[in-house]
């Protein structure tokens, strides 16, 4: 019997390392050993899925655990393709049957978290653009949420997407002020520094220099939202971060603060989310979803179903080191019933 794949290809990289022949023919079968093992995996979970939904003495009743440790503790793109597969197999959309096997907030975040990031961001727009009953326009809040923890070209593929569904945004975001509507549709239309721009020092000052004059208008001036706007919602990250830094050390203030009280509260939410690293900004938001009298738990399944892999565990070790608790024993105390984090040490980040 031949030696598997994975041990075959060792050996060659072994006998033969400098043979750019060998190592081309290596890293082949090796992609496709690799695409075979992912298939492999698709046609488990999509079995495995399907048979605790629709499995039992009787085909009744769906069997959560195993859903759970099914699907949990799968990445987005690893959920994509068991998504795919469980089409191939049983001719129907596994989120609309675990939608129909599920309720209340553990059938809300199985939902959530199932789909693609493009999935997810289309459905959180959907979310924000359908308002409660006491609820007027849109939830600027989550559209921060969203906009601010995802790449711009995830935003676009997630926009067009959305914009193939409806075309509302335009109409609910009318209702919001305009500041705000302003910087939503800068992030939006992916009007932002690519995140792997080199941070400019010299701009940044430039920046500093202009932001502190307008936060230092007085009363009876006119304060521009519009230069604050198009600074931050058009740096990267790592840009606005030494702005942040900078404004600091030259005005013994943060920008976050200096800010506070010049803008309205949403507003000044969104620009403090373009300020902080992006796994900052979740877990406050995290953090203030579970302070208080009630858990807000919308909100957190809002948030945790979009992280998975890196993401997940950025924002998991930003949790301990802000707040020292782990991000589950926090989620823990504050989520009952199914809707409570998988006992699995490491949740939703296989590769």
């Amino acid at each position: 019997m031949p030696p598997p794949p994975a041990i075959a290809v060792l050996k060659a990289r072994e006998a033969a390392p400098d043979d750019a022949g060998v190592l081309e023919e290596c890293c082949t079968k090796l992609g496709a050993y690799n695409a075979q093992v992912k298939n492999y995996i698709a046609v488990l979970d999509a079995n495995t899925a399907h048979e605790a939904m629709k499995g039992g003495l009787i085909g009744l009743g769906c069997n959560d655990k195993t859903l759970i440790a099914t699907l949990c503790t799968r990445t987005k793109p690893q959920l994509a393709r068991t998504e795919a597969k469980y089409r191939e197999l049983f001719d129907a959309d596994i989120r609309s049957e675990v939608k129909g096997e599920t309720g209340g907030d553990y059938g809300r975040l199985m939902y959530f978290a199932m789909g693609t990031r493009e999935e997810y961001i289309a459905d959180m727009i959907d979310v924000a653009c359908t308002a409660g009953i006491w609820e007027f326009g849109c939830n600027e809040t989550l559209l921060v949420q969203v906009f601010v923890t995802h790449t711009q070209e995830e935003l676009q593929a997630g926009r067009e997407l959305w914009e193939g569904r409806t075309d509302k945004i335009n109409d609910e975001l009318d209702f919001s002020y305009r500041h705000l509507q302003a910087l939503i549709f800068h992030l939006l239309k992916g009007e932002r520094d690519p995140p792997d721009a080199e941070v400019d020092e010299g701009k940044a000052a430039e920046q500093v220099a202009t932001l502190h004059e307008e936060i230092e208008k007085g009363w009876f001036e006119d304060f521009e939202e519009t230069v604050i706007i198009d600074i931050l919602s058009g740096n990267s990250q790592s840009q606005n971060a030494a702005v942040a830094t900078l404004y600091e050390d030259e005005f013994d203030e943060s920008l976050g603060k200096a800010l506070d009280g010049k803008c309205g509260e949403k507003l000044h939410l969104c620009l403090t989310a373009l300020i902080l690293p992006w796994e900052d900004f979740i877990c406050s938001q995290l953090k203030k979803a579970m302070d208080g009298w009630g858990t807000e738990e919308a909100v957190l399944i809002r948030l945790l179903s979009g992280l998975d892999g890196d993401k997940m565990t950025a924002v998991a070790e930003a949790y301990e080191r802000k707040y020292g608790l782990p991000l589950a024993a926090a989620l823990k105390e504050e989520i009952s019933g199914n809707a409570n984090p998988s006992p699995s040490p490491n949740p939703r980040t296989l590769p």
